[in-house]
């Protein structure tokens, strides 16, 4: 859908309806987990609180609670059926707890999670 929409734009610049049609048809696409690999990468790392400048940094740079960040980023990017965390707060700061709580609330697996953080509960 989001393919042919494009097609009709490209033909038809102007037309509203091609451009309502393309925007719907990118909702859809969006809604059912599309999008690119980066644009994932990007959200999460920036949920957990990285800035843009650190995404292409070696983990080696960071400090061993930063690493923690990385190294739960990539479980989470691996989407994995069943997701298990233990402690995962650990060395996040308030926005990032909040960002991981509303990710989990949309996680489409099974999540088993070790915590002392009711609000994670």
């Amino acid at each position: 859908r989001l393919a042919k929409a494009l097609e009709v734009v490209q033909r038809e610049p102007t037309s509203e309806r091609a451009g309502n049609e393309l925007a719907s048809a990118q909702e859809e696409f969006e809604a059912v987990g599309g999008g690119s690999k980066d644009q994932k990468i990007a959200r999460v790392l920036n949920g957990l609180g990285f800035q843009r400048e650190d995404h292409n940094k070696s983990c080696a740079d960071f400090s061993g609670g930063w690493q923690m960040r990385i190294a739960l980023a990539r479980l989470l990017l691996s989407e994995p059926d069943l997701l298990l965390l233990d402690e995962p707060t650990n060395h996040l700061d308030m926005s990032a707890k909040q960002w991981l709580v509303s990710y989990l609330k949309d996680y489409k697996g099974t999540i088993l999670v070790v915590t002392h953080e009711t609000s994670l509960l």
